[in-house]
């Protein structure tokens, strides 16, 4: 973040952080969460087939979701906030629906990641938007 000095009022101000950039990195960390959501149930040998339908449709809507912000819904704040949910879902569910432990971690851990990079994606603008005001 730099400086720029307002004229008006004689103060050091901080420039804006580039909150597109918060939103890219954010959301592509949840297209990747999601392509291993998707990928998981092979890779872990899921038994049951409500861990592995779970982790395949939810793992599709949050790489979906993601994809969308990332290559120019990046306005879009809700689309981050319904891959909030999705990742509460995840974790939640890790309470009750793997079979295995395998799944558990999985479901607990991406679920976890999901909530975090999408909070962080949908909270970017807002964050920037306070710094854009200098103080007077």
């Amino acid at each position: 973040m730099t400086r720029d000095y307002d004229s008006d009022t004689a103060e050091v101000v901080r420039a804006p952080p580039d909150w597109r950039a918060e939103v890219l990195r954010a959301s592509g960390l949840n297209v990747l969460a999601g392509a291993w959501l998707v990928v998981s149930p092979w890779i872990l040998n899921y038994r049951e087939a409500d861990a592995r339908v779970m982790a395949i449709v939810l793992g599709g809507a949050v790489a979906l979701l993601a994809f969308l912000r990332l290559t120019g819904s990046s306005r879009l704040d809700w689309l981050s906030w319904v891959n909030a949910a999705i990742g509460l879902w995840l974790a939640s569910s890790a309470l009750w629906l793997p079979d295995s432990r395998r799944a558990l971690w999985n479901f607990l851990v991406v679920g976890v990641v999901v909530f975090a990079a999408a909070a962080w994606s949908a909270s970017a603008r807002s964050v920037s938007g306070r710094e854009q005001r200098p103080a007077r």
